[in-house]
Formats: C-alpha cells, sequence, structure tokens
C-alpha cells in the first residue's frame, strides 16, 4: 500500500473531469482515495476484553468514486475496499477498535458481506450509488447517500442518521444510507430537506425533515424525524456573538417500545487568536445517559427481554456516550502553514473520566497529508469479572496512532 501511495503523491487533489461530451452535455469525473492507517494499543488488565498486554491494528483503504453527468442529472457512485490486521491481542473485542467508531453497523439494503479469517478482515462496500435530478426548486436523490444533520463538532445530537463519533481522530467519509431525498430551496439562504431511508434484518424505515434558514447572523434549523422506536424533534443553531463563534442543538427524543422520553443538549463556543491559535469549547447534556456509574455496564450488556434494550441507540452508532454531563475541548496551533498541532480532549464530568487526543497533522502537499498522534483514556479502569464499569472513558485503551492518505 505505502509503494501504491507514493505513485499517487503527484496526483491533483480534486475531482478530475475524465471525458467530455463535445457540447458539454455529458461528462464523467473521477476521484479517489488512498489510506495506511496504524494503531498500536497499550491494553490494561481485564481478560475477558484482551489476550495480551499490547495489540496493532492496520488498516488499508482505497476508495473510489465516479460520476456521470448527464445533462443536469448525477449519476455517482463510490467503492470502497479495507483490508485490516489485528493482532491477536484484540481477539476478544472486536469492535473496539479505532476503526469501528463511526462506521457501526447499519444494515442497508444489500451490503458485500465480509471476509474475515483469523486477524484478517477484508471489506468491500458500495458507500454512495445514487441519482440526483433537479426538479424545479427540489433536488430528488434516490439511493445510497451521505445525510449530515447538526451544527455541533463534538455532539451532533440532531444527527442521527449516520453521525461520526466524538472519538474519530480522523473522520472522512459518513456512512451512506439507502433512502430518497428531497432537498426544497425556498429562497438563497432557506431549505427543507426530506428524508426517508431504510434499512433490513430488521426491516426498518426512517422519516425525517429539517427546515433550514438565516436570520441575520444566524443559520438556524429545526428537525424532527422517526427512527425506528424512536421519535426525535431537535433544533439548531450557528453564528457569531461579538468576535466568537456560537453554535449549539437540542433534541428531544420519545421511545414507544420502552415509553421513555430524553432530551440531549450541546452548547459550544470558539474564538481564534491572533498567534493563529483556535479555540473550541463545547459543553453537552447527555439525558440519554446516566449519572450513575454503577448503572453503565446496563446500558452495554443489558439484555433487551424482548423489549429493545437502553442501549440500542449505542449499537446502532446513533449515539456514544452513557454518562450524564461532559465537556469537550479543541485547540488547533499553527507551526507552520503546512504543520498544525491538535490536542481535543473530553471530560464526562460525572465519573470522572476523560478522553485525550494529541495530534501533529501534515499537509505534505496539496493531495498528500500525515497525521500522528495518540489518544489518552484517563478513569478508573472497568473489571468486567466483576460486572463493574465504573468510568466511561476508562473502558477504552491508550493508543498511538499514524495515518498516511493520498487523495486523487
Amino acid at each position: 500500500m505505502l509503494a501504491l501511495l507514493a505513485l499517487f503523491i503527484p496526483a491533483p487533489a480534486q475531482a478530475l473531469e475524465w471525458w467530455a461530451s463535445e457540447d458539454g452535455d455529458y461528462a464523467l469525473e473521477g476521484r479517489g482515495l488512498l489510506k495506511q492507517q496504524s494503531v498500536v494499543y497499550d491494553l490494561y488488565d481485564d481478560p475477558l476484553l484482551w489476550s495480551e498486554k499490547w495489540a496493532g491494528e492496520s488498516l488499508s483503504r482505497a476508495r473510489l468514486g465516479l460520476t456521470f453527468l448527464l445533462l443536469d442529472v448525477e449519476f455517482a457512485t463510490e467503492f470502497e475496499t479495507r483490508l485490516t490486521t489485528r493482532t491477536s491481542g484484540l481477539d476478544r473485542a472486536s469492535g473496539l477498535g479505532a476503526f469501528d467508531t463511526s462506521t457501526a453497523g447499519r444494515p442497508r439494503v444489500w451490503d458485500v458481506p465480509d471476509l474475515s479469517s483469523g486477524g484478517l478482515t477484508w471489506q468491500n462496500d458500495i458507500d454512495r450509488l445514487y441519482v440526483r435530478a433537479p426538479l424545479g426548486p427540489m433536488d430528488l436523490t434516490i439511493g445510497r447517500q451521505a445525510v449530515s444533520w447538526g451544527s455541533a463538532w463534538f455532539w451532533k445530537v440532531t444527527d442521527r442518521f449516520s453521525p461520526f463519533s466524538p472519538m474519530d481522530f480522523d473522520p472522512e467519509f459518513k456512512r451512506g444510507v439507502d433512502g430518497i431525498r428531497t432537498e426544497w430551496f425556498l429562497g438563497a439562504t432557506t431549505s427543507l430537506d426530506i428524508i426517508a431511508t431504510f434499512e433490513r434484518n430488521p426491516y426498518r424505515w426512517n422519516l425525517g425533515a429539517r427546515y433550514r434558514t438565516t436570520v441575520g447572523r444566524y443559520d438556524l434549523a429545526v428537525s424532527a424525524a422517526r427512527l425506528g422506536n424512536d421519535y426525535m424533534g431537535g433544533a439548531e443553531f450557528s453564528g457569531e456573538l461579538w468576535d466568537f463563534g456560537v453554535r449549539g442543538e437540542g433534541a428531544f427524543t420519545w421511545n414507544t417500545a420502552r415509553s421513555d422520553w430524553d432530551i440531549q443538549a450541546v452548547l459550544g463556543i470558539d474564538y481564534g487568536f491572533d498567534w493563529k491559535m483556535k479555540v473550541a469549547l463545547e459543553a453537552f447534556y447527555n439525558g440519554y445517559g446516566t449519572d450513575n456509574p454503577d448503572e453503565y455496564a446496563s446500558y452495554w450488556f443489558d439484555p433487551s427481554g424482548g423489549v429493545p434494550a437502553k442501549s440500542e441507540r449505542l449499537t446502532r452508532a446513533e449515539t456514544f456516550n452513557i454518562g450524564r454531563y461532559y465537556l469537550g475541548l479543541s485547540i488547533d496551533q499553527e507551526l507552520h502553514p503546512l504543520v498544525h498541532l491538535v490536542v481535543s480532549g473530553m471530560l464526562n464530568a460525572m465519573d470522572p473520566s476523560a478522553f485525550v487526543t494529541l495530534g501533529l497533522q501534515w499537509s505534505v502537499q496539496q493531495n498528500v497529508r500525515f497525521i500522528a498522534g495518540s489518544m489518552i483514556a484517563i478513569g478508573e479502569r472497568p473489571n468486567l469479572t466483576a460486572g463493574k464499569l465504573p468510568s466511561d472513558f476508562g473502558f477504552y485503551p491508550n493508543n498511538g496512532y499514524a495515518v498516511l492518505k493520498v487523495s486523487f
């Protein structure tokens, strides 16, 4: 993979027009990504989770996207192949690796089956496959596509269709969902987004609508969605207050199977200093979670008994945290126009526990990026043999990572 990356380094970093008709009515565009990513884990002592003290994980990833333009109609697909290698130390905790945090299984209409043998997993994914057509003031998209809602940084509580994990150190592509989407453009800064998505095993359909507009210096949005047994209502804002950037989200969710409700809310502020440092702070109230660490284990391991367990949203990767009160901090210091030092962290205020990421980002060329760093978990470690999960972030092992990727 490293040799293949070297071949593509001179390539430009944007989609290329591979072919076009003389009259311009037809065109074929291509784009892609090659990525090599490695992680080394320092595993704590828990025989139910880990069989070794140290473990490693390597991901080789190639993604190719094609778009065929027929007048104003767009036919697009993106195919990705991934080869993941894990050492034996992770054999008891598949799914806890750094590459699984935002790709939790969403049973789409159809997927290419994974091939696994020992510590090797080969995955082939048609992650985009859609047709998009403009119909007057509306864009209609049918097929596998990405859906992005929300305005916050770490925790996007209204982004429930396929969100990123706040613990991902290098999020890139949102997992595509199968659905039908209409985007109505009601003005220069006003739109209405309506989407229905479909899943299998078990069969499930989701439906959502989001109205977005701009008032003064603020982008505002309200949303409503039905996601399986959950009914959600949400609101968002982002804008400027004096020299600060501000944003926030709130979501109310009612679960019909449990006759249970919760509220999640996020409020953030950011500021850019003259010495080329950007700081962002975010507070998260997670009404879905609990302020009692003794209840943590029930979120992960409580059987459903025929009724969807409290862990349903966790296992579907619609939410990622089980505590109640959180703080998130991100600091980006430019050391050179091509080199940035990034420090970020999340704190569970009740455990207390924290998850800290220290990373260096280097733009080697326009289309080549290298990042390296470490993710450190602070908090009391679990003892699953005794059924104890005393802290939120203490559940995760420390790790060091390196990523090299080339876009073309």
